[in-house]
C-alpha cells in the first residue's frame, strides 16, 4: 500500500508541476515549443497534454496488469528523467522555476519515483510479499 502512496503521489506533483508549467510560460523554454510564436506555443503546449494525460490515465487504469505496470514504470522513469531536464534547462533566459514550490513540484516527484524504481527493482522492499 505504501508504495502505491508513492506512486500517486508522485502523479499528482507531476500534475501540479503542470499547472506550475502554465504560470512559468514552460512553452517558451521547450526545445519543441520555443521556436513557435508565444500564443501559438501555449496553444500546443496547453492541447498537448490533453492525449498525454488521456494515455496516461488509461494505462494507470487499463485492466491488464501488465499494461498498467508499464505504465507506472515509464511514467516513475518519466519524472526522474524530468528533474533531469529541468536541471539542464534551467539556465535558459525563459527558465521561470526558480521558486521553492517550483523546485518542490518538480523535484519531489523525482525523489519519489527514483524510491518507486528501487522499490520495484527490489533493491528496498516498501510493501509486503501479497501487494
Amino acid at each position: 500500500m505504501a508504495i502505491q502512496f508513492i506512486l500517486y503521489t508522485a502523479i499528482a506533483l507531476l500534475f501540479t508541476h503542470e499547472l506550475d508549467a502554465m504560470l512559468a510560460q514552460e512553452w517558451l523554454v521547450l526545445p519543441l515549443t520555443s521556436w513557435l510564436p508565444a500564443d501559438l506555443g501555449k496553444t500546443f503546449f496547453v492541447y498537448f497534454h490533453i492525449p498525454l494525460f488521456a494515455g496516461l490515465l488509461f494505462g494507470l487504469a487499463h485492466q491488464n496488469p501488465k499494461v498498467r505496470m508499464r505504465t507506472q514504470w515509464g511514467l516513475m522513469l518519466f519524472v526522474v528523467i524530468h528533474s533531469i531536464l529541468h536541471a539542464l534547462f534551467s539556465h535558459h533566459s525563459q527558465y521561470h522555476f526558480h521558486g521553492f514550490h517550483s523546485q518542490l513540484f518538480i523535484f519531489l516527484p523525482a525523489a519519489l519515483g527514483l524510491l518507486w524504481l528501487l522499490n520495484h527493482h527490489r533493491v528496498i522492499k516498501l510493501t509486503s510479499s501479497d501487494d
